[in-house]
């Protein structure tokens, strides 16, 4: 593969990352918002496994974006 393909390649990589960490953060925000508004105590605990989950998720993503620069 050439430097051409190689750098097409490496830029595709990083968009694929970048569109992985918003997707990531979306699916947070919402979480966040959902637990705002249960007042069911089991779902409550629902909510902070899926929170801590993803937060863990979009660690893994930035660290992973940031290895890319």
């Amino acid at each position: 593969m050439g430097k051409r393909g190689e750098k097409k390649r490496q830029r595709a990589e990083l968009e694929r990352a970048k569109k992985s960490l918003e997707e990531i953060h979306g699916q947070l925000t919402a979480a966040y918002a959902r637990f705002e508004e249960i007042r069911d105590p089991v779902l409550t605990d629902a909510c902070v496994y899926e929170i801590n989950a993803l937060r863990a998720q979009y660690d893994y993503a930035l660290q992973n974006l940031k290895r890319m620069y």
